[in-house]
């Protein structure tokens, strides 16, 4: 038998008017709906009032001084910009000194012609060699002279070994016989002189090269000769020769 009849019989109670009861759930609290902005207000709020709080125990900025990062850097910035232009200027300061003090002392010095050259508005004058052949002290360029025969302005080199420049000068034309296979170099001296060795078998030197004294032209292995010309391009004749020495007349 059920217990709950046996226990409602014992009460006298009729068992039509028992009933059963049960202890109702715990109802779960649903989440409220959190609001952001209200959130966002009181956290600005609380900010807020803690920089209050420093501020009044003597934490806070000075009014006067510049909070924004932004700002700070953009300063220290233009402070250094500063700085670097400040030494540009004391640099060219010193260099116009410089330059000004030796302008003074040492007239023609190189930095003083490079800057007259530079900022000259006049022309540079060409130096002119108006020189003429007889100006020039001629030394035939071979070791001995016996070997040398002159004729009608024609020198005849009989000799084998280097042969060197009369005078210091440029090449100005090299040419070899195709026959032959002998060279024929021009030195030009100035616009009045120049000397023409023909006959070489070996040219050292191109046109267009500086020529000098004391630096072979050239090589002869039997025989060569020598010419002079004078501004009209015409053979030199009137000289003598005395040793090694070329004596021009008057």
């Amino acid at each position: 038998m059920n217990e709950k009849l046996q226990y409602a019989e014992m009460l006298g109670i009729p068992a039509s008017t028992s009933s059963v009861t049960y202890k109702p759930l715990r109802k779960v609290k649903r989440s409220k709906k959190v609001d952001a902005d209200k959130v966002k207000d009181e956290l600005i709020n609380k900010i807020n009032l803690q920089e209050t709080e420093q501020t009044d125990n003597g934490c806070a900025l000075n009014e006067n001084e510049n909070t924004n990062p932004t700002e700070i850097k953009s300063t220290n910035k233009a402070k250094f910009k500063f700085t670097v232009v400040g030494v540009q200027l004391i640099i060219i300061g010193l260099l116009l000194a410089t330059i000004f003090i030796t302008n003074a002392l040492v007239p023609d010095s190189g930095i003083n012609v490079f800057m007259r050259n530079v900022f000259s508005n006049s022309p540079v004058e060409e130096v002119v060699d108006n020189r003429t052949h007889k100006d020039f002290e001629v030394v035939i360029p071979v070791s001995e002279t016996e070997g040398v025969v002159g004729e009608n302005g024609v020198l005849n080199l009989n000799q084998v070994g280097s042969l060197y420049c009369l005078v210091d000068g440029v090449v100005t034309n090299v040419v070899q016989d195709t026959e032959t296979k002998k060279y024929t170099i021009e030195v030009t001296h100035n616009d009045n002189f120049k000397t023409v060795f023909n006959g070489l078998d070996y040219a050292y030197s191109e046109i267009g090269a500086n020529v000098y004294s004391n630096v072979p032209v050239g090589y002869i292995k039997d025989t060569a000769t020598m010419c002079f010309y004078d501004g009209n391009n015409a053979v030199i004749t009137g000289y003598t020769l005395t040793g090694n020495q070329v004596v021009w007349e008057v």
